[in-house]
């Protein structure tokens, strides 16, 4: 399904397809009696792919990742679960918490703040001043990538333009990736608020 196809549009199943769907329901049944959660959830990703209404695609993708958590603890194949669920609902907060949860355990930071990142878009403007500062000095600490860092502080003076945590450490970041004219605005910027500068270099 094509990512423009709205769920007005979804296509009708075929006669074999919709036989299909019935065995895969049938062996979901069977398989979750028979407590073999890999077979039940092989079969509800199979089932994942043959329906076309992207809710019901969220919900069996959901199924299976809760399942992968909860009977095989296989939190790999989890991630990719609702990592789809995200890519069919953006919006979608339970899937949002989970990845957060997981990548966080995982200390994979850069997807953590990705996901975060989606979780912002989500709130009024208010709240994504605060939430985008926690996010940058989260990257700062953990992640060795200066553009993101970069990325994240910007976007908080955006909102903010005299925030000073955001100005010192776009000035340090700027000065480590040798950009000397965002550097040098900065600085500009940090001496009109009275912002003892030298108190920066640690």
């Amino acid at each position: 399904m094509s990512e423009e196809q709205s769920g007005d549009e979804v296509r009708e199943l075929t006669a074999a397809e919709e036989a299909e769907l019935q065995k895969l329901d049938d062996a979901i049944e069977k398989f979750e009696q028979q407590k073999r959660w890999s077979d039940m959830i092989r079969s509800i990703l199979q089932k994942a792919e043959l329906v076309q209404a992207p809710a019901e695609k969220v919900d069996l993708f959901r199924q299976a990742g809760t399942l992968y958590l909860e009977r095989s603890s296989n939190q790999a194949e989890a991630i990719k679960c609702f990592e789809h669920v995200l890519e069919l609902d953006p919006e979608d907060g339970d899937a949002i918490e989970r990845l957060k949860a997981m990548y966080e355990k995982r200390r994979d930071w850069e997807k953590l703040i990705r996901t975060l990142q989606r979780e912002v878009e989500l709130l009024s403007e208010d709240d994504q001043v605060l939430r985008y500062e926690e996010m940058a000095e989260l990257a700062t600490q953990r992640l060795r990538k200066p553009d993101v860092c970069i990325e994240l502080w910007q976007k908080v003076l955006a909102t903010d333009p005299d925030n000073p945590n955001a100005l010192s450490n776009l000035a340090q970041l700027y000065e480590r990736a040798r950009q000397w004219e965002p550097l040098a605005e900065v600085l500009e910027t940090l001496v009109a608020s009275d912002t003892d500068v030298a108190s920066m270099k640690q």
